[in-house]
């Protein structure tokens, strides 16, 4: 059964834009024992992760929001290491928002917000340069073309000084759909920040299991002037 769905979101995602991933998000149900029991667990890709947001987290970093954040395990790894910078962090799934403010409450963590709602809705809301930091851990790759462009250039609007993404990439490719969106975003950035530097790094073999992620997992850092 879970074959026949797979290949079916395959075929028919492409057609629908982000419909029909938003759809499976809202509804995905989640087991909350077993969330906290996986809390403070660090997988390898999230501790690769980790290490190279560090080196961008300094003393002028005051702000970073994450984008499809879950239950906020990226913010909440950030926040035990730098409870002075404030973090916010947007998803769909209101079940996640609640069990993760749930779970941050009883850490006794105060420096991190987990807000529900649909992206492209929350950030035209935002001020120019709200945050020094937008993250985004496997979220744009769920973004279909129809919303795409609008994301990214809030993202690049809201952001004061590093954009950084753990997505699927792929040099030379605007739109490749795999079972998930691959997308070359240093050109996209480079169309839209051309004065900032833009670096990727690919992930460790070791990090994934999944066969596309060892193919197409990358981080893409942009910086700002």
């Amino acid at each position: 059964m879970r074959m026949i769905y797979c290949n079916l979101m395959v075929k028919v995602s492409p057609l629908f834009g982000t419909r029909l991933e938003e759809i499976k998000w809202i509804t995905r149900k989640l087991d909350r024992s077993k969330i906290k029991g996986e809390w403070h667990v660090i997988n390898s890709h999230r501790r690769f992760l980790m290490k190279q947001i560090d080196t961008f987290i300094h003393s002028s970093i005051n702000s970073i929001i994450e984008l499809g954040c879950g239950i906020g395990i990226n913010l909440f790894l950030l926040a035990k290491k730098f409870p002075y910078v404030k973090m916010i962090g947007i998803d769909i799934n209101s079940s996640a928002i609640r069990i993760g403010n749930e779970l941050l409450k009883q850490e006794g963590i105060t420096n991190i917000k987990l807000i529900i709602g649909k992206v492209e809705e929350l950030l035209p809301l935002l001020k120019d340069k709200s945050f020094d930091i937008t993250l985004t851990n496997a979220f744009l790759m769920y973004i279909a073309p129809d919303k795409f462009t609008k994301i990214l250039k809030d993202i690049i609007r809201i952001t004061r000084k590093a954009i950084i993404l753990s997505e699927w990439f792929a040099p030379n490719v605007r739109y490749m759909y795999d079972r998930h969106w691959v997308r070359d975003y240093v050109a996209m950035l480079k169309e839209f920040i051309p004065n900032g530097s833009i670096q990727i790094i690919k992930y460790p073999e070791n990090c994934w299991e999944d066969e596309k992620w060892r193919k197409y997992g990358y981080l893409i850092i942009a910086t700002f002037d």
